[in-house]
């Protein structure tokens, strides 16, 4: 390869490692605890408790109306 363009794909190497260290870093003290609680739209009771089971019957429930389609 030519020094040039090695030069050029080395710094573009550089430059990516760096964006993607910066983009990733947690700041110096932060807390989880401080971070914004996640978003929950849905009002209390709505979500079933045992979602995984909700979300298998409705899957097979799904899969039964595909099979007879």
């Amino acid at each position: 390869m030519r020094p040039k363009r090695l030069m050029a794909l080395a710094a573009g190497g550089v430059t990516i490692a760096a964006a993607v260290s910066i983009s990733t870093h947690k700041a110096r003290g932060q807390d989880e605890a401080l971070l914004a609680p996640v978003y929950n739209p849905y009002p209390p009771g709505i979500i079933p408790a045992a979602l995984d089971a909700e979300l298998a019957r409705v899957l097979r429930e799904v899969n039964f109306i595909e099979n007879e389609a």
